[in-house]
């Protein structure tokens, strides 16, 4: 078992890492039932984990774990209800992970009320085999935290009849599911609920309205849905609003009560809006609202594919951006000027017209990454490139050579 660096372990395995790669080399942790008991709660979910990712245990054997283990993953059509009826007896399970577990039918959730005293996080992503028959065993499991309910078979009303069980939820994730405004109407009695995720459902600018009684909501997820405007919450950070478009065709009151109060989101982190449309007469104002209203805090913004115009005028007093996407925009050299005094550490000018004077303009940027893949940029754009203190940098598709390349570079 060698360190991973996305563990954070960059150095040689510790000796919990060897005493676990020597545990799983050979067949003897099946017979030590006493010392698996006793095994520290980090050490006992890690060895679990391995031996699930190998292949090198079965249902029976899980029994093994029940007393030291409080984080079980489980994933892929292999997974039968033999191995939740396993995870019955066990008795400080705190997070069960079940991704993709298709041959799951509702029946089969029935084996995890015994853990609903101590079951924090479940998730049951890509669980497609369950359906509304799930709920009652759902219901149960009132200590839930944190749900994951995305790409189950789980209909509107099924999960509006749930809410009032897990009234303690800070996550929850129901993307691909057909919830309407009408059970985000259900949503909002989770007062506790910090992270949403509604991304590829029928929600829409009504629902957006119902959120707003959520206080503490800091993360929403709403892409590839027809919102046209994101709830009024002060409290957001994240917003997602990917493949969306901003601003209704016909009359909406969620888009009026930005336009007509000057809604702002004031602490607002990160916001997604690649591919995102703009639709007349109102969406490029709200656009420039949105953003602009968040100017302080907007740490991360991506426009990717959107279809803004040339005009970045409302990122000229974004403070906080380090982080900025306008891949396949329109931008062009004359609007990157707009630009010019951002803290930005990370861009993406990415198939846009961007050429060497749209590079100068970059030249006082602290920029660690830079991305001008399939620009006009030539090499009149060494002299500042040369200067950035760039970790990164991607020039593919361009005019740029090195014949030009300043000394030191």
């Amino acid at each position: 078992m060698r360190s991973d660096p996305a563990d954070g372990q960059t150095g040689p395995p510790g000796l919990v890492q060897l005493c676990l790669q020597a545990a799983i080399g050979d067949e003897y942790w099946r017979v030590q039932r006493r010392q698996l008991a006793c095994l520290p709660e980090e050490a006992a979910n890690e060895l679990l984990r391995a031996l699930v990712e190998q292949r090198r245990i079965s249902p029976p054997q899980l029994e093994l774990f029940r007393h030291s283990a409080t984080s079980v993953h489980l994933g892929g059509p292999g997974i039968t209800p033999a191995w939740l009826a396993a995870l019955g007896s066990f008795t400080a399970l705190h997070e069960l992970r079940l991704q993709r577990c298709t041959k799951l039918r509702d029946a089969a959730l029935q084996q995890l009320v015994s853990l609903a005293p101590s079951l924090r996080f479940l998730d049951l992503q890509g669980c497609s085999g369950l359906g509304d028959g799930a709920v009652p065993t759902l219901a149960q499991l009132t200590q839930l935290v944190d749900l994951d309910l995305a790409g189950t078979g789980l209909g509107a009303a099924a999960v509006a009849s749930l809410v009032p069980a897990l009234i303690q939820l800070t996550a929850l994730d129901l993307s691909d599911l057909p919830v309407d405004d009408a059970c985000c109407t259900a949503l909002a009695q989770l007062l506790q609920l910090r992270r949403l995720r509604l991304a590829s459902t029928a929600v829409g600018d009504s629902g957006m309205g119902a959120l707003e009684a959520l206080p503490a909501l800091a993360s929403l997820d709403v892409s590839f849905t027809e919102v046209h405007a994101p709830p009024a919450l002060t409290t957001l950070r994240q917003l997602s609003m990917v493949h969306c478009a901003l601003g209704a065709v016909d009359d909406s009151p969620q888009e009026a009560v930005w336009l007509q109060i000057g809604c702002t989101l004031p602490h607002l982190e990160e916001l997604e809006l690649a591919s995102t449309t703009l639709q007349p007469p109102n969406g490029d104002r709200l656009l420039r609202q949105l953003v602009a209203g968040a100017a302080g805090s907007l740490r991360r913004l991506d426009l990717h594919s959107s279809a803004i115009g040339g005009d970045l005028s409302m990122l000229a007093g974004a403070s906080a951006l380090t982080w900025l996407n306008l891949a396949g925009t329109r931008v062009s050299d004359h609007d990157l000027a707009d630009l010019a005094l951002l803290p930005l550490q990370w861009l993406s000018l990415a198939d846009t017209g961007a050429g060497d004077q749209g590079v100068a303009q970059l030249l006082a940027m602290p920029l660690l990454e830079l991305n001008l893949s399939n620009t006009r940029a030539g090499d009149g754009s060494w002299p500042v490139l040369a200067q950035l203190p760039l970790h990164k940098l991607d020039l593919s598709s361009t005019k740029v050579t090195c014949s030009n390349l300043p000394d030191g570079a």
